[in-house]
């Protein structure tokens, strides 16, 4: 799947190959590509790496490390790894490019005996996430990302549909593409990403080989997912708001009962495109819309 929407990703990964950077942050929601491209690039270029999901503790982290020396460290969808001060710090050290980088022990059980007192890390880092970095931790982020590649990848809906079309050639996924493009014509209260298109072409062979309307199936699918856009439509229809507004408008219409719990759906909502940001970079005036401007 090449398309110039991943240049900038594969460009970065390319450096961290080799070895002119030691850590890439890739950020996106769900479904746009993210992941598949870093794994084709991976295994494409015959590189070792260890990819890794959900949370490991500062206490295990040295000992992962050691176990993994010199590999490609890809942690997949696991921001908590950067919640915690102790690891965000030994990442610090070792996405300098200066030298090389010495680890201890000292945070890790003193009764590991197998494991040395201290070693020289050689390994390099991807993470790959849909969340937001916590806000308790902006400036040792940015800290950070200054030691590495920052990739940020936002797909609309008509990006999704020309790269499956680049990427789908069989008969089957045509129709779908097609079907759902006639969809999205319809209305913009959609969000589709490429696993709708593969989820819609199974649902097609499905319905092709035990019955069943594929189109109504689908139709149904998305439906579901954008009923949630449908609710926001109601309250501020194509309009752009105001972030903060749109947060006591929801409150005030009891779609949340606090102002906390509102900055917390806004996220989620702007994370899987349910909503979108836009304005200035100013975060007084940052502004939502259902649609993107």
């Amino acid at each position: 799947m090449k398309h110039k929407i991943y240049d900038e990703l594969l460009f970065s990964l390319n450096k961290l190959s080799k070895k002119l950077c030691r850590v890439i942050f890739v950020r996106g929601r769900p479904g746009v590509g993210k992941s598949y491209q870093i794994k084709q690039f991976l295994e494409h270029n015959k590189l070792s790496y260890i990819r890794i999901t959900g949370d490991v503790s500062e206490g295990y982290f040295y000992r992962f490390l050691y176990e993994n020396n010199g590999q490609i460290i890809w942690v997949n969808d696991s921001v908590k790894l950067l919640k915690n001060q102790g690891t965000m710090n030994i990442l610090k050290s070792l996405t300098e490019l200066e030298g090389p980088t010495i680890i201890t022990k000292h945070t890790y059980n003193q009764n590991e005996t197998e494991l040395p007192q201290y070693f020289e890390c050689n390994s390099s880092f991807i993470f790959d996430f849909n969340s937001e970095i916590p806000k308790n931790l902006t400036s040792d982020f940015e800290a950070l990302k200054s030691r590495g590649e920052c990739v940020n990848i936002t797909l609309s809906n008509q990006d999704i549909i020309d790269i499956a079309r680049e990427i789908f050639k069989s008969d089957e996924f045509i129709q779908v593409i097609n079907f759902i493009q006639e969809q999205l014509n319809k209305t913009k209260l959609v969000t589709i990403d490429l696993r709708t298109i593969v989820k819609g072409v199974n649902t097609k062979i499905y319905c092709n080989a035990y019955g069943g309307d594929w189109k109504t199936h689908i139709i149904s699918d998305i439906t579901i997912s954008s009923e949630i856009k449908q609710q926001l439509y109601e309250l501020i229809g194509t309009d752009s708001i105001l972030k903060q507004d749109f947060k006591e408008l929801l409150l005030r219409k009891g779609l949340v009962k606090t102002l906390r719990t509102a900055n917390s759906r806004i996220r989620e909502w702007i994370e899987s495109g349910v909503i979108f940001e836009c304005g200035t970079t100013s975060i007084a005036k940052k502004y939502v819309s259902l649609c993107e401007k």
